[in-house]
């Protein structure tokens, strides 16, 4: 029994053998067309060995100085920017490298995708914006009630601010005639009444600043009042006509003194 299976693994040996003197015979120009063609990868003969656009066994496809298609064993490395095609050896493209974005091409890019990345945000902003309009309002009406409150507030905050303007030009008024007395009768001001005013003069300006950004205050409120209220009309879908007064009776400015 061990005779005949080892007469067994001959023969199968000796088939295997002949399939493959079968193959190397049915391509006769194979070794032919290697020994006359040496690939230049396999040698470094190229002289391009560290050229990323070198393969073994692969033709490239590229546009010289001149516009003309060249197809060789490798890319040049100042052509390698400017883009190439990768074939095998069979003529089919396996590979499209583009060229290199020049810096303009970069630039714009850059500027798209900036762009982009705001939009994609303002978009999430306003998402969180309209689900807090809808949280704190249920109508129109709730955002003119609020924005009337803030505004009454306010008012009464400027009319203090120009109580204290009243008072800071009282003030100054009053110790400009002790100074003026003073430099009548040919005497220096005193020390303190030279401070007072510089503190009087201060103060003002401190008042005349806060009454400024008052103003600026209530026509923000004004401004946000409105825009919420078209909003909020178009979240719930009322009538897009109504909004929100244009001018509350607590929105006149108070004239400043």
């Amino acid at each position: 029994m061990v005779r005949n299976r080892l007469s067994l693994v001959g023969r199968v040996l000796v088939l295997a053998s002949a399939s493959v003197l079968l193959a190397a015979l049915s391509q006769p120009g194979l070794a032919a067309h290697k020994a006359a063609n040496p690939d230049p990868a396999d040698s470094g003969a190229s002289g391009n060995t560290n050229n990323p656009a070198t393969a073994k066994g692969t033709i490239y496809k590229y546009i010289d100085k001149d516009g003309r298609t060249v197809f060789g064993s490798s890319v040049p490395a100042e052509y390698v920017r400017n883009g190439y095609t990768i074939i095998n050896d069979h003529g089919i493209v396996i590979q499209q490298v583009p060229r290199a974005p020049t810096a303009d091409e970069l630039n714009s890019q850059q500027a798209s995708k900036a762009t982009e990345q705001k939009a994609l945000a303002d978009k999430v902003a306003q998402a969180e914006a309209d689900k807090l309009l809808i949280r704190l309002y249920r109508t129109p009406e709730d955002i003119t009630k609020k924005r009337d409150l803030a505004l009454s507030q306010l008012k009464i905050q400027q009319d203090l601010v120009k109580l204290n303007l009243t008072k800071s030009d009282a003030e100054i008024v009053r110790v400009q005639g002790i100074i003026d007395n003073n430099i009548k009768a040919n005497r220096q001001p005193p020390a303190d009444i030279t401070k007072k005013m510089e503190l009087a003069r201060g103060n003002k300006e401190k008042f005349e600043a806060q009454f400024k950004k008052m103003d600026a205050d209530r026509d923000k409120l004004m401004a946000d009042a409105e825009r919420d209220s078209k909003r909020l009309q178009q979240l719930i879908g009322t009538d897009p006509a109504a909004k929100v007064d244009a001018k509350p009776a607590s929105a006149e400015k108070p004239a400043t003194q």
